[in-house]
């Protein structure tokens, strides 16, 4: 999974910074995130795994 790190550690200081001035904000933040399909993506449930494509592409 391809996760968009910079911004997850920018909510995060921003949480600090709320938490420091006593002001926190306790809600869900949803960030995207996309499947990267790699060698290691595989069938698992076939008998002789193969090679899944375009599974989960976003």
């Amino acid at each position: 999974m391809a996760k968009p790190g910079r911004d997850i550690g920018e909510r995060a200081v921003e949480g600090l910074f709320d938490e420091i001035e006593h002001k926190p904000e306790h809600r869900r933040i949803f960030m995207p995130c996309r499947l990267i399909e790699r060698g290691s993506l595989a069938d698992l449930s076939a008998q002789n795994p193969q090679r899944v494509s375009g599974a989960g592409r976003v």
